[in-house]
């Protein structure tokens, strides 16, 4: 009793709690949806006077842009409703059954910090039961990003054969080998080091090359982490992107899965 009462628990580690809340996030998308969701913050300006503001992603399944209802597209509308209950923002666009995703940003309409809900509803342009609805909650942080150094929600784009040379947001996290997978991690201000590395569910780095760098996209600073699929077998991976200061380096990961 008095060794068992002696021994020091030990300290949790972050980079596994992190590991297990992405896959965990990712096991809650394995149904086939008829739109799927996507939403997170990204600062809004460059370094010195960056603002928080929400990205969104809604993505036509792929099974649905099969059905008949969807072969001639439809229209998504996306609103974005404050703590206490006010509309702040909202969105409309079209989707397709072969341009299946309609991506928006608050740019130009900075948020204040606090919690929101997004919502995205849509409809097939020909009628019918095809109607869908998601919705996600967001946090816009408070505190200045240049001086904290805090990263946006990561955002995932795919590149293969049914985009040619162009990488494309997306809400779906699976993937095929064929194709190439892109993470965008939004910041407020430079690192002195950028990383990243591929690892299996288990957290172990793999021997596939990540390339990655900081561009900037619309005024807006990301960086970027790119891996080509075709040498991994079906299963749950993950990207992680390591940012780094003198002495100190924060990292962030994204969990995907390939299917064939």
């Amino acid at each position: 009793e008095m060794k068992a009462g002696s021994t020091i628990a030990t300290p949790p580690d972050p980079s596994a709690e992190m590991r297990e809340a992405a896959l965990a996030a990712l096991g809650s998308t394995a149904l086939d949806r008829t739109v799927r969701l996507a939403a997170g913050f990204e600062w809004l300006a460059g370094a010195g006077s960056a603002e928080p503001g929400v990205w969104v992603v809604a993505e036509l399944g792929e099974a649905a842009a099969r059905r008949p209802e969807w072969r001639e597209g439809g229209e998504a509308a996306i609103t974005i409703t404050a703590a206490d209950g006010r509309v702040v923002a909202s969105a409309r666009g079209t989707i397709s059954s072969s341009a299946r995703v309609f991506a928006w940003s608050s740019a130009g309409q900075p948020l204040k910090p606090g919690d929101y809900l997004v919502r995205m509803s849509a409809r097939p342009a020909a009628g019918g039961e095809g109607a869908a609805g998601e919705q996600v909650r967001v946090s816009l942080p408070t505190g200045a990003a240049t001086s904290t150094g805090q990263t946006g929600t990561p955002r995932m784009f795919r590149r293969g054969p049914s985009t040619g040379t162009t990488y494309v947001q997306t809400a779906e996290t699976k993937f095929r080998r064929v194709e190439r997978v892109r993470v965008a991690v939004p910041i407020a201000r430079a690192f002195s080091s950028l990383s990243g590395r591929l690892l299996d569910r288990r957290g172990q780095a793999l021997g596939v090359p990540v390339t990655s760098e900081v561009r900037e996209e619309e005024g807006r600073q990301v960086a970027v982490a790119e891996a080509v699929l075709a040498p991994l077998a079906p299963g749950d991976y993950l990207i992680e992107v390591t940012l780094g200061d003198a002495g100190s380096a924060r990292s962030v990961m994204l969990a995907f899965r390939i299917v064939t």
